[in-house]
């Protein structure tokens, strides 16, 4: 597919990665797009490349875009050198992901791309696709020149086999000599027991890293790959901002470094954090879920929170009695998010807490949180748990089977006195979301609206499946 051309490029691309350059072509005849004047090309390069840039241009309801900055924000927040960020929520598996689609036409477009740094200051290694060889991973850091780039390790399919962990390995060794430009580091692999060890494998300086991803879709037995037995301590880089932790690096750095949350925390910097795949039975006799609320206590500079599969069985009235030594700095967190957690966790992170934001997916509570924005997701309880006298403003439910109509119709009675809780009272409701919900009637909905109207009470904005109601 490689067209013939003689392309000479006169002048080096800018310190910012801007295309300035000049080209003398000698081209055959023809129309086709592969005879492009260079500088034609990567100007429409550029374009494309913009696209895949964040515009912050959120079109989604107020409430909703609130969430979304605290939750959703799977990769970390990397702001480039020119001040860009690439989108966080483009499919970085897609054929067309920009530059690799683009770079992959002919011979003559990667040759000109090559040459524009801020191209390649997003690199993709996708573990089970042969154009993420070691060799063209080289190139790629080479091509970002001395720019600031982020690095995305992934494996869309359980299909890497026995090799992942060699290939995770050859790539960090490759990254060592850029360390010091990697702005953001993320491994999201199949098996836990693929991922860099943060006291083995990390243990050369990041100095501009302000997110790292350590994710695996199955977390494995501990057992099968212990815990380091060289304990290098790992620096947190005092840049760092976005922190996702599988739950084996976690304990790892606790036991090779107990003082590391204490001692980050001297920096001043403010920190979202993230804890997956931490079971209290793959950890017996070396660290307890008294042990993991003790760490998550002492944490002064977490923005936000959020466990996935976590799981201890814990005392809750010794809980109770040591309440004071386990809360949580809700005055510095702003969000919680708990999916698939245990109820002991939940009990001991909630107790006497009062969030802004708190997200609870596939996880039970026993009693209403104390959160003025809530969302509840894949809760299969009765809804009146969890809002029956809940005083917050923003509501998003996600397939929950108890959103039904009689809910809908109990919702619509505003009485703060009705003790035999025929009613739900949340006089403070302003926006409510409804997604994939079960056993409900749009004429319920718009009932509860027109009820609650009656007696007085604004709102709440009614969305379903993203569709506002009037």
């Amino acid at each position: 597919m490689a067209s013939s051309y003689n392309a000479r490029f006169l002048s080096p691309i800018n310190d910012d990665g801007d295309t300035h350059i000049s080209a003398c072509l000698d081209l055959n005849a023809g129309t086709s797009i592969d005879f492009l004047p260079v500088e034609i090309l990567l100007k429409i390069l550029q374009i494309v490349r913009d696209m895949s840039y964040d515009s912050h241009n959120h079109t989604t309801a107020q409430g909703l875009a609130l969430y979304r900055e605290q939750f959703d924000s799977p990769r970390g927040c990397a702001s480039l050198s020119n001040g860009a960020r690439w989108c966080e929520d483009e499919d970085l598996a897609s054929p067309f992901l920009f530059p690799y689609a683009q770079a992959a036409v002919c011979s003559y477009w990667q040759e000109a791309m090559s040459q524009v740094p801020n191209f390649w200051t997003r690199i993709v290694v996708i573990m089970d696709d042969t154009r993420s060889s070691l060799s063209d991973i080289s190139e790629q850091l080479t091509w970002s020149r001395d720019l600031l780039f982020e690095i995305n390790v992934i494996s869309p399919h359980d299909s890497c086999g026995s090799d992942e962990a060699g290939r995770v390995s050859a790539i960090i060794a490759l990254l060592r000599p850029h360390t010091a430009r990697c702005l953001a580091l993320r491994f999201d692999v199949t098996h836990s027991s693929s991922l860099p060890s943060i006291s083995a494998d990390l243990d050369v300086r990041f100095d501009n890293l302000v997110a790292l991803n350590l994710k695996a879709r199955s977390p494995g037995n501990p057992r099968d790959y212990p815990l380091s037995v060289e304990h290098r301590i790992f620096t947190l880089p005092t840049v760092l901002q976005s922190l996702h932790l599988d739950g084996k690096n976690f304990v790892d750095l606790c036991i090779s470094d107990p003082a590391w949350a204490v001692k980050f925390g001297e920096s001043g910097r403010r920190v979202s954090l993230a804890i997956s795949d931490l079971l209290s039975e793959d950890w017996l006799g070396k660290f307890s879920g008294i042990d993991f609320l003790r760490v998550i206590a002492n944490i002064k500079w977490m923005t936000a929170l959020k466990l996935t599969r976590v799981h201890f069985i814990m005392n809750q009235t010794w809980l109770e009695t040591n309440r004071h030594a386990m809360a949580l700095d809700v005055i510095q967190i702003s969000a919680l998010d708990l999916e698939d957690v245990s109820a002991d966790v939940i009990f001991g992170l909630l107790m006497g807490c009062d969030f802004d934001w708190l997200r609870v997916a596939n996880s039970e509570l026993s009693y209403p949180p104390e959160a003025d924005n809530l969302i509840l997701d894949g809760v299969s309880a009765s809804l009146d748990t969890y809002l029956q006298n809940w005083g917050g403003t923003f509501l998003f439910l996600k397939n929950c089977s108890g959103f039904e109509d009689n809910f809908l119709s109990r919702l619509q009675r505003i009485n703060p006195f009705d003790f035999a809780q025929s009613s739900i009272y949340l006089p403070g409701l302003a926006e409510m979301h409804i997604v994939d919900c079960g056993d409900f009637s749009s004429t319920a909905v718009e009932e509860m609206m027109e009820g609650r109207r009656r007696q007085g009470v604004n709102g709440p904005a009614v969305y379903i499946d993203g569709c506002k109601q009037e």
